[in-house]
């Protein structure tokens, strides 16, 4: 089994750029939550993001018209459908 590196979630993105946007937006989100429920994290948030991006608990996505179908502290789910032009 191929263990996924940082190359693989740039592929994702358009952009490298875009991946820092996104990897930060969800580590603040994870931080915030953490502050408000009185929770200690004991790994940075950024680097829970990246450990779920490479580990496939997470992935990145294009933004699309969404409907959130599913989150707990793990993951969510989500179906996206293409914006049309």
């Amino acid at each position: 089994m191929n263990k996924k590196t940082i190359d693989d979630i740039f592929e994702q993105t358009d952009s490298r750029y875009a991946l820092v946007e996104a990897v930060a937006k969800k580590a603040r989100d994870i931080a915030d939550k953490a502050e408000q429920e009185g929770e200690i994290l004991y790994k940075k948030p950024v680097n829970i993001v990246l450990d779920n991006l490479l580990s496939g608990k997470s992935v990145v996505a294009k933004p699309t018209a969404a409907a959130k179908v599913y989150e707990s502290d793990n993951f969510e789910i989500t179906v996206s459908v293409p914006e049309e032009d």
